[in-house]
């Protein structure tokens, strides 16, 4: 779905090579995610990792789509 994303940057005035570094970007800016939820001391604990894994496996499609992409760069 994330290369799909990417190519379609075109239908939004951009280019194909500027969506596949917006999906870089998304990947490098969420890294830390599963730290940053675990510290929500609001949320209950059950919770937190409930969305930690959502977050992983969000995280790892995108990290299978920006290595296909850097080897199609």
């Amino acid at each position: 779905i994330y290369e799909q994303i990417a190519l379609t940057a075109q239908a939004f005035g951009m280019t194909v090579k500027q969506g596949r570094e917006i999906l870089l970007e998304a990947a490098e800016a969420t890294r830390d995610y599963t730290d940053r939820v675990m510290a929500l001391s609001a949320v209950p604990e059950e919770r937190r990792a409930e969305l930690v894994k959502q977050v992983q496996k969000e995280r790892g499609m995108l990290a299978r789509a920006t290595l296909a992409l850097k080897a199609g760069a």
